[in-house]
């Protein structure tokens, strides 16, 4: 069976390709063949189908009658219009086809059929027999991927399946928010297909070596839309401009999306205002807040509807991760009412303030004198505002910007308790919380006696201390209470403890009987020297039977000479430790307690060294009462 039919380059070049019906065409000679003609069956009258949209395409029937002696058969389709010939079926079996729509041509068309016969005659054409066939587009477009067919394109592309080659395809548009009717003309112009290769610039090509063209099947409507619902139809033209039938009405909403505009990222309020852009022709805003979860299950905060453009948050939220949508709202009497799509989601924080991790001493104590504040990083900070209190000073002590996650004092710190709070700020001013509390206390670069404890009893003891920041080595001075000064005096120690008898040695012995004091200070690299610990007074020595004193003193004498022979003063017995050595008043350890604030960094009072040795109680309680400015919250006249 063979099959030709007219050009699909385009129909305009149909009619420069017009040809006769096969009636007009019979030779006188072939119409005195006494033969019988199949008479057409079908089609006949009007034929109305649909493109499909699943791909297939739909077929007419033709049938006729049948003739003897007949061994295949040919059918000849022609537009009643252009007198175009649609369509040469040849060396068909049988009484009845299926011809694809494709095949053929919307409009009036009419059929012939004829018998080819065995010997190698012909019968006459038949009569010819018309049909009308309508193809209706089947719209498919815009938003067909959701049950609304909603969009947010404002202008929205409509699409379409159709199966001819229509001329132009006319559209209608009906705003059925306002009532507008607008119709539009889309020309059926063939798009040559090029490869898919761009480097190719040849176009694609059909099995007869014809250029393939592409028909349209969509259309932008030109015209912004706003927020509604909308119905269109669409029919196709012909070349001979006839019309198909009106498709069946296709609604769909366009709601375009709300941009949201605050916050856009961490925000610094427990309780923020969400803000978004306006939407044409809306009249309420649907706000959805959810907390964010790792499942991507929204269950809402707060679902409300507003009027305006904004919604405050009505109470404050959790610290945690948050999420929210808006979506634009047109409603009213008789009119459809339209929930247009949601906007992008928007996430957002409640902060959690900063963290403040250090300074963090050894033992609670920071002996460095110039600590640096150190706290976690917040996303979206510009910089962060530390707020710094000390005990017994009226606040703030400190109050200063950092653009880093850090700050060291530029000033030494006085021995004292301090509390430190640090909390971010954005670009646009927005303060977040403030951090919970760091207390950390400060000894005034003395390093700070950790054992023996105050009062207790020692055999053999080892003295440990607090390491001092940038110490190359330490110096331990031990006194006896009332008696000599110094007891033991040991320089050059590298690490931070001292063991004055080892018990391993042979013959060694407890530490002597009696009561002492120990001080500790920090030596550096350029041989300056931290201030003198806080004294601590131990009891020494336990009862040992036939102990023998001048052995411990034997002992303890070589242990003295360890350290450096300048360290040693050799004058009086009761001689103290350089001028820094503490008096008496300082006896019992001293309380590190916790703090809250004071002046500025530029007021700190640095306690350098002990008073001397010589200092009566009257100069002690003065310095004291420098030390702790009771003064301060005093009027004094000048």
């Amino acid at each position: 069976m063979s099959l030709s039919f007219r050009s699909n380059n385009r129909s305009n070049s149909r009619r420069r390709n017009q040809i006769s019906a096969p009636a007009e065409v019979e030779t006188f000679e072939s119409r005195l063949l006494l033969t019988t003609t199949p008479g057409i069956l079908t089609p006949s009258g009007t034929i109305n189908l649909d493109a499909a949209v699943d791909g297939s395409t739909p077929t007419v029937e033709f049938s006729w009658e049948a003739v003897d002696n007949a061994v295949s058969y040919e059918l000849w389709v022609s537009s009643l219009g252009s007198f175009e010939r649609i369509l040469l079926m040849e060396g068909i079996t049988g009484t009845t086809t299926d011809i694809p729509v494709t095949d053929l041509a919307e409009g009036g068309l009419r059929v012939w059929a004829r018998a080819n016969l065995a010997g190698g005659g012909v019968s006459a054409w038949s009569t010819g027999s018309d049909f009308q066939l309508n193809i209706r587009p089947v719209l498919t477009g815009p938003g067909a991927d959701n049950a609304r067919h909603l969009t947010d394109d404002t202008t929205p592309e409509i699409t379409w399946v159709a199966t001819n080659e229509a001329q132009s395809f006319q559209l209608w548009v009906t705003d059925l928010t306002t009532g507008a009717i607008t119709r539009y003309t889309a020309d059926n112009i063939s798009v040559e297909i090029l490869p898919a290769d761009p480097d190719l610039e040849v176009p694609v090509l059909d099995a007869d070596g014809n250029t393939t063209f592409a028909e349209r099947r969509t259309f932008n409507v030109p015209d912004e839309l706003s927020i509604g619902r909308y119905r269109t139809w669409i029919r196709s033209v012909d070349i001979d401009g006839g019309l198909s039938n009106w498709s069946d009405p296709y609604t769909f909403d366009i709601g375009p999306r709300p941009q949201n505009l605050s916050p856009a990222a961490p925000s610094f309020f427990s309780a923020p205002l969400l803000t978004w852009s306006h939407v044409s022709r809306a009249t309420s805003y649907e706000v959805f807040v959810a907390r964010s979860t790792a499942g991507g299950v929204n269950t809402p905060i707060y679902r409300e509807t507003t009027n305006s453009t904004g919604f405050q948050i009505p109470e404050n939220l959790a610290p945690g991760e948050y999420v929210f949508w808006v979506r634009a709202i047109i409603s009213g009497t008789d009119i459809p009412t339209v929930y247009g799509a949601w906007s992008a989601p928007s996430r957002f924080g409640t902060l959690v303030p900063p963290t403040v991790t250090g300074p963090v001493g050894a033992e609670g104590y920071v002996t460095d004198l110039r600590p640096t504040v150190e706290w976690t990083s917040i996303h979206g900070a510009g910089t962060y505002e530390v707020l710094v209190h000390k005990r017994d000073s009226r606040p703030p002590f400190l109050q200063t910007f950092s653009n880093a996650t850090s700050m060291t004092f530029t000033t030494d710190l006085a021995a004292g308790s301090y509390t430190v709070w640090v909390r971010a700020v954005d670009t646009r001013g927005d303060f977040s919380d403030w951090s919970d509390p760091l207390f950390f206390q400060t000894t005034g670069g003395r390093t700070v006696i950790t054992s023996p404890a105050a009062g207790g009893v020692v055999d053999f003891p080892t003295f440990t201390w607090i390491s001092v920041a940038n110490a190359a080595s330490y110096e331990v001075w031990i006194s006896e209470v009332g008696g000599r000064s110094p007891f033991i005096n040991a320089t050059g120690i590298g690490g931070t403890f001292y063991t004055p008898i080892n018990p391993a040695l042979p013959g060694a012995t407890p530490f002597p009987d009696g009561n002492y004091r120990i001080w500790v200070r920090a030596i550096f690299t350029d041989s300056t020297t931290s201030p003198w610990s806080n004294g601590v007074n131990f009891v020494g020595g336990i009862v040992v039977e036939n102990e023998v004193i001048s052995d411990v003193e034997i002992q303890l004498t070589s242990l003295r000479a360890e350290g450096p022979a300048e360290s040693v003063p050799q004058e009086a017995a009761t001689m103290q430790p350089d001028n820094s050595v503490p008096t008496e008043a300082d006896v019992e350890s001293q309380e590190y307690a916790l703090t809250t604030p004071a002046n500025t960094v530029d007021g700190l009072i640095t306690d350098q060294a002990p008073a001397d040795a010589d200092a009566d109680i009257l100069t002690q309680l003065a310095k004291d009462c420098v030390d702790s400015e009771w003064w301060a919250d005093r009027n004094v006249s000048a």
